[in-house]
């Protein structure tokens, strides 16, 4: 049948052939771009909306811890002053960022019992002022020593298990983002192949 078509037209349907080809190149291209960047977005949400005010929270904590301790041990009731508004601060800054993780972990069992163990220790957090202005030494050395510290290690070993899903979960995105790629690049090197062909055919 080829053999009977006439030069013109075997060119045309050669030319036809070769930008179609080209066409299903460039879409498949396309595409594999639209999901590699799906994907890279994916990755990048897990690290700004959950893992980073996680951080900030896990830190933020630990500084209440120092500047109780601190409140505690300084004999100057002006240094005292100055590390119960470090508490208040920083238990502020971890209250902030525990709102803004809400959303992101709704259902999520491990951050409900990170955000009930924070919520608790800002609830004891209003104690070490307390102490301190009522000349309460004792009671002050015990609250940190047999309530404070239990609880900050509890809500510390919580987070931990929280991040060490998400940063799975960032490892997997970015696995699979790369497999992406890899799958993308062998599909449109070999289309081109055969565009190739095509063309000198």
């Amino acid at each position: 049948m080829l053999s009977n078509m006439k030069i013109g037209t075997k060119l045309a349907l050669g030319f036809a052939s070769l930008l179609a080809l080209t066409i299903l190149v460039a879409g498949i291209s396309l595409s594999s771009i639209r999901t590699l960047t799906s994907s890279l977005k994916a990755a990048d949400a897990v690290q700004e909306q959950k893992l980073t005010p996680l951080y900030v929270a896990r830190e933020a904590l630990d500084q209440t811890g120092i500047a109780a301790r601190n409140a505690y041990l300084f004999r100057s009731d002006a240094d005292a002053q100055k590390e119960l508004a470090i508490v208040d601060e920083q238990k502020q800054i971890y209250l902030k960022a525990l709102k803004e993780l809400e959303p992101s972990f709704a259902g999520n069992k491990e951050f409900e019992k990170v955000r009930s163990g924070m919520l608790q220790m800002a609830d004891e957090l209003k104690r070490p002022r307390l102490y301190r202005e009522s000349g309460k030494s004792d009671e002050f050395r015990d609250f940190l020593v047999n309530e404070c510290s239990p609880l900050r290690r509890q809500i510390v070993l919580d987070i931990g298990k929280v991040i060490s899903q998400l940063e799975a979960q960032s490892v997997k995105a970015r696995d699979d983002t790369e497999n992406l790629a890899q799958a993308a690049g062998i599909t449109v090197a070999g289309l081109t192949l055969v565009v190739a062909a095509v063309s000198v055919l």
